[in-house]
């Protein structure tokens, strides 16, 4: 049965049924009201012997407000952080050449370090990215990982990561549902994750995987794994947790994201 865990889709600002959802139960196919509407879901952990949670149909409401107030929280402590306040997501230019030239089914990798005090966000640098995902992870981990040549991105397990030592992978992005399709590694030489408190924040994607994110894994002690509508952590937003074999109502949304244990 379910261990009720309750997030927000915080701020869903769409347009509606942009993203098919309903309101209050509405259908998908429904007309919605003309203003943006803020959702809820609910979500499981993952059990022994599943690979990802169980999400309930989302229950909108006419507000942010409401929204949070339906799960017994105070809305103001919620309040997104002012425009100016956020930093302005930076271009990776050493890794949209490598975009540009690599074949289809590339699997780069970029290199993540935690948001330090007096910091908004993290320092992000493009590893490069490869023609398979055993390279990926050998690149990410500085050659302590080896997996087979013929391995698949769903097939990788905690267990096969775990020998890394200098730097260590905290989470996966994949193109398509079920850990699968053209893979983003995150990686930091932080090796304790987020294992002693750290977080970690991209307030933007690289080249070529904004909108782009179909399910998702993380690792490290990184137990909350946010995925948000917009750059700098704004819009909707879903917490993969430890992991996402779809993503919903967020399939293909994802515009930056946020590690914290």
């Amino acid at each position: 049965m379910w261990k009720m865990v309750w997030f927000a889709l915080a701020a869903l600002l769409l347009a509606g049924g942009v993203l098919g959802i309903g309101l209050n139960g509405v259908p998908a196919n429904a007309s919605l009201p003309e203003e943006q509407p803020s959702c809820v879901v609910q979500i499981a952990p993952i059990q022994p012997g599943q690979e990802a949670s169980e999400v309930s149909e989302p229950i909108c409401f006419g507000s942010f407000e409401q929204a949070i107030r339906s799960i017994g929280l105070d809305p103001g402590t919620f309040q997104p952080s002012p425009a100016n306040a956020l930093p302005t997501p930076q271009p990776l230019p050493g890794l949209d050449a490598d975009l540009e030239e690599s074949p289809a089914d590339r699997h780069c990798v970029l290199e993540i370090d935690p948001i330090r005090p007096g910091e908004s966000a993290s320092q992000v640098r493009p590893v490069g990215c490869f023609a398979t995902f055993s390279e990926a992870i050998s690149a990410a981990t500085r050659g302590a990982v080896r997996l087979p040549p013929d391995i698949g991105p769903d097939e990788v397990t905690p267990e096969m990561l775990a020998p890394a030592q200098s730097n260590i992978v905290i989470g996966i992005d994949y193109w398509d549902s079920n850990f699968r399709g053209q893979s983003l590694v995150w990686e930091t030489p932080h090796t304790a994750g987020c294992s002693d408190g750290s977080t970690y924040g991209s307030p933007g994607m690289p080249p070529g995987w904004n909108d782009e994110v179909s399910s998702a894994r993380s690792y490290a002690g990184c137990n909350h794994y946010y995925h948000y509508e917009h750059t700098n952590w704004t819009g909707a937003v879903l917490d993969c947790g430890g992991s996402c074999a779809t993503m919903g109502v967020m399939n293909d949304q994802t515009s930056s994201e946020r590690w914290t244990p």
